[in-house]
């Protein structure tokens, strides 16, 4: 095989399995849903998962998780750049422990938390505990034994709306 074959070759592996490689990453939006979700489905509208984690493990950075109908969804360890967005139908998230939802994403992923209840059944810590990353939330109810955001770093880097 002559060199010019094998750079051709190589460099048409090369794309081919970078091209493989996107097509089976992790889809940008995925879905919770109260009624039928299971966390072994692949989170579509159609086959959503059954808690917060489960659908941000399975959604690619940057992605979007949505709610398609009531639940509880339990609480969230998040460590990239993602949207959890209750929308018209509303997120639950009760928890027992210390954290709700725990934000240690990369210095510059931004976290987005929309239309979200956080409640601690009055044992629960913090409703969302802040390490690193960007956040920014709005339209969070949050009902916690100590206090609705809590942060480890400074300056927090998040913004606040009702």
């Amino acid at each position: 095989m002559s060199i010019r074959n094998f750079i051709f070759t190589s460099v048409v592996i090369g794309l081919f399995a970078t091209v493989l490689s996107a097509s089976v990453g992790f889809p940008s939006h995925t879905w919770v849903s109260g009624a039928n979700g299971n966390d072994s489905n692949p989170g579509t509208r159609a086959l959503p998962f059954a808690t917060f984690q489960a659908a941000v493990n399975g959604t690619a950075a940057g992605g979007i998780v949505s709610v398609a109908d009531p639940g509880d969804f339990g609480p969230i360890n998040i460590t990239q750049a993602i949207t959890i967005d209750g929308g018209g139908v509303g997120g639950n998230l009760t928890f027992t422990s210390e954290v709700g939802i725990y934000v240690n994403a990369g210095a510059s992923d931004t976290v987005i938390l929309r239309h979200l209840t956080i409640n601690g059944l009055g044992v629960g810590g913090d409703g969302i505990y802040f390490n690193a990353g960007k956040v920014l939330w709005s339209k969070i109810a949050t009902s916690t034994r100590s206090r609705a955001l809590a942060s480890w770093s400074s300056p927090m880097g998040h913004k606040m709306s009702s």
